[in-house]
């Protein structure tokens, strides 16, 4: 392995941060023009300028290329992994919430986290797909998946707000529609009434 030296290392570091904050915060100009809540990230553009900065931060500090682009991969990875965990246990706290007052069974639980993992392959699974679709395709795919989603939870006589969150939730980005409510997990699910 390729012993970076410190000063490129608090570089790329400073430059990963600063990025990361970018592409969390980069919105297409057609969404804020819209004047709808949600705006969509242009993960192409995102992309560019990711590949941008590995190079620069790679030429500047005589680094290969594939070494940072390794770095900022790397990083990406954990804190997506730091996240779904979060997330994860958020989600079993309020379920195990839910099973102690009586407003699911312990079998719905159950039932929920499955349909949860379930829906998690699936973005995985189409990740790459989903960036290619505009944002139309996006909401009609949404739309499609939200009434599936519905179907399923009358089916199973379970709450749809425990899949699809209460106005925050793994299926609401504002407009009622998106994987992640406002940082990507479940929303409030209804403990009361």
């Amino acid at each position: 392995m390729t012993r970076l030296p410190p000063a490129a290392l608090i570089a790329i570091t400073t430059f990963g941060l600063t990025a990361g904050a970018l592409a969390m915060g980069a919105v297409s100009v057609d969404a804020l023009r819209s004047g709808k809540n949600t705006v969509y990230a242009n993960e192409t553009t995102e992309t560019i300028r990711m590949q941008s900065l590995v190079n620069k931060l790679a030429t500047r500090f005589s680094l290969k290329e594939g070494d940072v682009q390794a770095v900022f991969d790397e990083d990406r990875t954990e804190r997506r992994q730091e996240m779904q965990l979060r997330m994860e246990t958020i989600l079993n706290d309020r379920l195990d919430a839910a099973v102690s007052i009586g407003k699911i069974t312990k079998e719905q639980k159950s039932l929920i986290l499955a349909k949860h993992d379930e829906l998690q392959k699936q973005r995985e699974t189409d990740r790459e797909s989903w960036q290619s679709k505009t944002p139309e395709e996006r909401r009609t795919a949404m739309l499609e998946l939200r009434t599936e989603l519905e179907a399923w939870a009358k089916e199973n006589n379970i709450d749809a707000a425990y899949i699809m969150g209460e106005g925050r939730g793994m299926m609401d980005r504002g407009d009622g529609m998106g994987w992640g409510g406002r940082h990507g997990g479940m929303g409030e699910a209804p403990l009361s009434n």
